[in-house]
């Protein structure tokens, strides 16, 4: 029996030279009407090599909360972190006023996830790692940090707090982008085979180095067996 490897397919392919022509001919130092045709090969080739060493889709589950009418004593769980609505906020121990608006009760929930306070018999009041936005209402958990593991929300009550889980692509990170225009860079200085030269102040200095994988790294998934 043989094994076989399941690749993630990324979104990287999906940015196109179109978008991103300007910015890459400026790091390459090339004028804007100049090798159209080869470095959108190149573009193609480092998207393509970037999805295959990465297998990251760049998509998120966002788990989204609404609020209708929510009642003292229901909770709603975040990553094994118990909130309780209440009459009043209180932080220590994790319990949001309710009884306001939808909206304006939201926002108690929300500034409670967000806060950086330690403290109080529950603990840590915020949580971490993750971020709450609220929007009229209705509350999305997100990734504050990159690779981390996506939100996990459940309540009480799934009529007056009911949570949607929603895959969202989120963006392609800076980093990634760079490599792309290392990768041109690399072929380009290469197209003929040859690693060519430039004289500068100090001397001669290599034109075309590989590109750096550490910008990658931090992003890359295990495809897994």
């Amino acid at each position: 029996m043989s094994l076989v490897k399941w690749r993630i397919m990324g979104r990287v392919a999906d940015l196109t030279w179109a978008s991103y022509k300007a910015e890459a001919k400026e790091y390459l130092w090339i004028d804007d009407t100049d090798w159209d045709t080869i470095l959108e090969r190149f573009w193609d080739a480092a998207c393509r090599k970037a999805d295959d060493y990465l297998c990251n889709p760049f998509e998120d589950i966002v788990p989204t909360l609404v609020f209708a009418d929510v009642e003292a004593d229901d909770t709603v769980t975040i990553n094994d972190q118990v909130f309780t609505a209440a009459a009043a906020t209180d932080a220590d121990e994790r319990e949001f006023k309710v009884g306001v608006d939808d909206d304006t009760d939201a926002e108690a929930l929300q500034d409670l996830v967000n806060s950086n306070i330690m403290g109080g018999s529950e603990g840590a009041v915020g949580v971490d790692g993750v971020t709450a936005t609220n929007t009229s209402g209705s509350i999305t958990f997100t990734k504050r940090y990159p690779n981390e593991t996506a939100a996990v929300v459940t309540s009480s009550n799934d009529t007056r707090l009911k949570v949607t889980n929603v895959r969202t692509q989120s963006d392609v990170p800076h980093t990634v982008v760079l490599w792309l225009f290392q990768f041109m860079a690399w072929k380009f200085a290469n197209r003929d085979g040859r690693k060519s030269e430039r004289v500068a102040a100090m001397g001669d200095i290599e034109w075309g180095d590989a590109p750096d994988m550490t910008l990658l790294a931090l992003y890359r998934l295990s495809p897994g067996l």
